[in-house]
């Protein structure tokens, strides 16, 4: 008794995450063939398999590809929003482009960290054969949504150490919004390092986050094709320390080229402020 008991509490706490937490939408592709340079806008392709799906009402955790390429040169990587994903490498050769079996695909990840704003869009490069798409879907609960601010750089370089005084950038591009009712949550750069050795760090107030290693290399270095350029998170870990009047920099090190930089807010609660 017990044992059944548990088990139908289980049941009921898995279909309960199942319905009001994570779901899936399995778009069937059908073995569509892309070549060069496409785009599959995922929440068109999601109502068109789901009929009465609703993409306003969800955010969009991940998305899982089950695709092959020819020569074993393609990609694909994620946009949501201003949000984009790792460049994924999809496998494959030609002898196996044409046969219809489960082993000669493979299945790849594309994943961003907030998937609440923006259209929804895979990006692919190559000849590329797609059997089905499966979105990794959150519903979401009304929380008030962070504020993102993109600014372009148009694969502007930095060389050696370099600040971005971010209030500056944003009140040039975004003269309408008022800073001070904002906080930092996170910065999102693409870019790219000449050698794969540059850094960024968040510089907020008198702290300075850890410095993260920006990827890249010489040989691409000077494309400046979106794919070239490498998502690098930076996290405010110390939110609490954002005074209305405080510094909001990247500090840069290293030969670097920048496409754009997004910055996360979060407006601030409660009368102390």
């Amino acid at each position: 008794m017990m044992k059944l008991r548990f088990l139908a509490i289980f049941a009921l706490l898995t279909l309960t995450v199942s319905l009001f937490a994570q779901e899936r939408i399995i778009i069937e592709m059908n073995d569509q063939v892309f070549q060069g340079s496409s785009v599959i806008n995922l929440k068109q392709a999601a109502r068109r398999f789901n009929m009465g799906f609703n993409p306003d009402r969800f955010d969009l955790k991940g998305v899982y590809v089950v695709a092959k390429s020819r020569h074993g040169m393609g990609e694909a990587y994620l946009q949501v929003g201003q949000e984009r994903s790792y460049v994924e490498r999809i496998s494959g050769n030609p002898m196996d482009f044409e046969i219809d079996r489960p082993m000669t695909y493979e299945q790849i990840s594309l994943n961003v960290n907030d998937g609440s704003r923006g259209e929804w869009e895979i990006y692919l490069k190559g000849i590329v054969r797609i059997k089905r798409i499966v979105l990794l879907l959150e519903r979401g609960f009304g929380q008030e949504p962070a504020e993102r601010i993109r600014l372009n750089f148009f694969g502007a370089e930095f060389s050696g150490a370099n600040t971005i005084r971010l209030k500056q950038e944003i009140m040039r591009e975004h003269p309408y919004i008022n800073l001070r009712e904002n906080k930092i949550k996170k910065v999102i750069l693409m870019a790219k390092s000449q050698m794969g050795r540059g850094t960024a760090a968040l510089f907020i107030d008198g702290h300075r986050s850890y410095p993260e290693m920006i990827n890249g290399n010489p040989a691409t270095y000077h494309d400046n094709a979106p794919y070239t350029f490498s998502r690098v998170v930076l996290e405010n870990t110390l939110m609490d320390s954002n005074a209305p009047d405080g510094v909001w920099q990247i500090l840069l090190n290293g030969n670097i080229k920048i496409d754009s930089v997004v910055v996360v807010l979060e407006r601030r609660f409660g009368n102390h402020w």
